[in-house]
């Protein structure tokens, strides 16, 4: 079933719906949760995609996720925002240096 989602844009903060879809059959997920106390889902009937998941709150999920030490923030707006820094892979780079012998 598509659950439906606003996401906040974290740049202007302007919000849009968005949709994923899941089996939900893999169970907890083993890295954990972090999702605010006040979300709740909510069935809705969606012109489209039919009866929906809405994840009311959602963008306090999305400000406790930000706002943790041990949440995964991978995404390229988060990796910017801490200057990590990204170098652009090349494939068949001739100054690559290689950790172990190539066979």
């Amino acid at each position: 079933m598509p659950v439906a989602v606003t996401v906040v844009n974290p740049l202007d903060g302007t919000q849009k719906l968005g949709f994923t879809v899941g089996s939900g059959v893999g169970g907890k997920p083993t890295w954990g949760t972090l999702e605010a106390p006040a979300q709740r889902e909510v069935f809705v009937q969606h012109p489209v995609y039919g009866e929906v998941k809405v994840r009311e709150n959602f963008e306090e999920t999305q400000r406790l996720r930000r706002e943790s030490t041990w949440w995964a923030r991978d995404e390229r707006y988060f990796m910017d925002q801490s200057k990590v820094s990204r170098n652009q892979l090349l494939i068949n780079e001739p100054t690559a240096k290689l950790s172990g012998s190539v066979i």
